[in-house]
């Protein structure tokens, strides 16, 4: 999440791969497959992290182990668990079900780059806004005024990676997509703090929504006295 925060923020681009991706939950959010069954212990091992850590450990010497091979300043926080779940069980079931769900890109690059440097042929999958509570609540207004649907918002407990990469493009395959709520997630988030402030979340649309969402927007509140309110 630190690198997509400096795309966001300094608009560079930055570009990812599977060999090039060391965390599991980003590898996932990037759709490069499960990188949790990879890791030493599998599953188990962040199972125990997302809930109560080494204490929830299903094979404490092997956490161990793993925390072992961490870097002195963020080993506590793997010794003790991020404590997402109340028990490694719940965790277990939670990663199963979300890597179930989450499709697998055929192409090498997952690649993230500001709007306006997308050069012709491109079509990206997916758009990225970073939002105060005020512009979330306009775009979410503006993605209810689409016909076909009521503008739902999808605000799912999984990481910022995921919640910018798979489950947007889980979104897309989706006759009537929802946009995604994300930065709900204090570890990613505690990533980037210094970057994103903290009163900001990101709000990720497919790409034809957004294309619809921008034919939509000339004669849309935006115009009307209702928005004049909030440029004052």
């Amino acid at each position: 999440m630190g690198f997509i925060s400096h795309v966001i923020r300094d608009r560079k681009t930055a570009v990812f791969t599977k060999e090039t991706c060391l965390c599991a939950g980003a590898a996932a959010g990037l759709c490069f497959g499960n990188s949790y069954a990879a890791s030493p212990g599998g599953v188990d091992t962040f199972a125990a992290f997302f809930s109560y850590g080494l204490e929830s450990a299903k094979d404490p010497e092997t956490y161990q182990k793993f925390c072992d091979r961490m870097p002195e300043k963020s080993r506590r926080k793997f010794l003790e668990g991020e404590r997402m779940h109340v028990d490694s069980e719940t965790a277990k079931k939670f990663i199963d079900d979300e890597i179930t769900a989450i499709p697998e890109i055929s192409g090498k690059y997952a690649v993230f780059k500001p709007l306006e440097d997308l050069v012709e042929g491109e079509v990206p999958v997916s758009v990225i806004f970073t939002v105060n509570p005020v512009e979330l609540a306009a775009l979410m207004h503006l993605a209810g005024s689409l016909p076909g649907g009521n503008g739902l918002t999808a605000s799912s407990r999984i990481s910022a990676c995921q919640a910018l990469g798979s489950k947007v493009l889980q979104e897309s395959k989706k006759e009537v997509p929802n946009a995604v709520l994300g930065m709900t997630d204090l570890a990613g988030r505690g990533h980037c703090r210094n970057v994103i402030p903290n009163e900001y979340m990101t709000y990720s649309v497919p790409w034809n929504m957004f294309l619809a969402m921008e034919e939509a927007a000339p004669k849309s509140f935006f115009q009307t006295m209702t928005w004049e309110k909030f440029k004052e």
